[in-house]
């Protein structure tokens, strides 16, 4: 796994010779980027499921994946129907 570590000495770039790309801050594992090109977030390496965005939760708080407030597959088909989108 390559590294890119952020910190207040500036970045420090880490390569154990894996395909994998790791990008942290303070240390603490922030994004992984496998060869398989998914994308896990935060130290636990949280891949999600299918279909889930990638969230930002402020400028306080780590992203996540999950649902957007208001989403729901009938309103995808309403605005599909009406406007033409997600096409």
């Amino acid at each position: 796994m390559s590294i890119i570590n952020s910190s207040s000495s500036g970045l420090t770039f880490i390569n154990d010779n894996s395909a994998n790309l790791s990008i942290q801050t303070g240390g603490t594992l922030a994004l992984t980027f496998p060869t398989s090109g998914s994308i896990a977030i935060g130290p636990t390496q949280n891949f999600g499921i299918a279909g889930q965005p990638f969230i930002t939760n402020g400028p306080s708080s780590p992203p996540s994946w999950g649902s957007p407030p208001g989403y729901s597959l009938g309103k995808a088909i309403a605005l599909d129907l009406v406007f033409g989108w997600y096409r």
